[in-house]
């Protein structure tokens, strides 16, 4: 056998070829760490075909071994997976959750479909810079049909997100009709850990970290809580005067903030009320840890341990930020539940808050922090108070 001919062989074998001479620079990956970290360290130098630019440089073929490589833990050829129906009566199938296309097809789950190289890897998040990169890089595959891996089951991301709308729905549900909490949680103690165990596994790509003299800020009403110019009254409240919040239920005290003055007004100054109210500025004495669910790591193969599993995250962290109604606060059990697991799963290793978006504005942020009216002196500082 010549050596052209087992050069082929190796090529098809390997999924992917690329004959290209051209060069790619760090510019062009701004959401691909793995392969920025790559072109960083490499020792060859030049200019980059895509920008022209100058610089740390490796070869297209580089890239597309890396990109490939990680895409096919999550994709896999049809072929080599799937039954095919040449044709017949496909009547006996319908309605049974399965489909082909018409004439012939891979047999596939409702819930799935082949995808070409370009939309797989568009799911995946590859995202280079230029679209003639990702255009080289997609045509670079041998197949252009995938589908994801595992087809007859569910994805990771999938069953989370099922785990999440079950406990969702049914922690209502169980609420409404009068289950106590601490019942409702034992209830869903299966469900809430599955998530949360994912949470673990991503601990050190959802943790930020707070600097001390980093300022807070919180507005508290006259209605809710007597003379909150007392520090101990604009803190978290005392347990009697805490109503159902977001992430905390009736009579538990936790300290709620914004990053910014007006974000904490809006949320407390509602329906032109005329109620007094007081806003206070506080400085954290210390670094601390909290999950940041306003920035997730963008779910791509090149980027994250697991895609499917930052996928649902993004997904976790919308459905924090919904608006509820003062009339339907019930829905905030799912999330009072998931800060009760998270806050006793990690304030061990150091975790003291949930950072997320406020519901006044995409870039308003708020944080909960783990503390009650008596913790709050060890973490915080007033700094100033202001009557509104």
């Amino acid at each position: 056998m010549g050596r052209a001919k087992e050069l082929m062989i190796e090529e098809e074998e390997r999924g992917f070829s690329n004959d290209s001479k051209k060069c790619v620079c760090a510019k062009m990956f701004p959401h691909q760490k793995y392969i920025q970290e790559a072109i960083k360290k490499s020792t060859q130098y030049g200019y980059c075909d895509y920008c022209e630019e100058y610089g740390a440089i490796i070869t297209l073929n580089e890239v597309v071994e890396m990109v490939y490589n990680n895409f096919i833990r999550y994709f896999e050829n049809p072929a080599e997976e799937l039954p095919f129906e040449s044709g017949g009566d496909w009547s006996e199938f319908n309605g049974s959750g399965y489909h082909h296309k018409e004439g012939g097809g891979y047999i596939l789950p409702d819930n799935r479909s082949i995808m070409a190289t370009s939309e797989a890897l568009e799911y995946a998040g590859f995202q280079p810079y230029s679209d003639e990169l990702f255009d080289d890089v997609a045509n670079s595959f041998h197949s252009n049909d995938w589908v994801l891996k595992d087809t007859y089951l569910l994805t990771e991301e999938e069953q989370m997100l099922y785990d999440w709308d079950k406990f969702w729905n049914k922690s209502i549900s169980e609420f409404k009709n009068g289950v106590p909490y601490d019942i409702i949680k034992k209830n869903n103690e299966e469900l809430l850990f599955h998530i949360t165990e994912n949470i673990g596994c991503n601990l050190k790509e959802l943790t930020i970290t707070l600097s001390k003299g980093s300022r807070l800020f919180r507005c508290v009403n006259y209605a809710v809580v007597p003379n909150p110019l007392l520090p101990q009254n604009i803190w978290a409240p005392p347990a009697k005067y805490a109503t159902a919040q977001r992430m905390s239920r009736h009579g538990q005290s936790r300290f709620y903030a914004s990053f910014d003055k007006q974000t904490p007004i809006q949320e407390a100054v509602s329906g032109g009320t005329d109620k007094k109210h007081c806003l206070g500025e506080f400085a954290l004495k210390n670094d601390i840890k909290v999950l940041d669910f306003t920035n997730v790591p963008e779910a791509n193969i090149l980027n994250v341990p697991d895609f499917l599993v930052y996928r649902f995250f993004v997904s976790f962290a919308n459905a924090i930020t919904q608006p509820v109604a003062d009339n339907e606060k019930h829905k905030y059990i799912p999330t009072q539940l998931m800060r009760d697991i998270i806050e006793e799963g990690y304030t061990n290793v150091g975790i003291v808050g949930i950072k997320y978006r406020s519901v006044k504005g995409v870039d308003t942020e708020n944080v909960v922090l783990f503390l009650d009216e008596h913790s709050c002196i060890n973490y915080l500082e007033l700094v100033d108070t202001e009557i509104l």
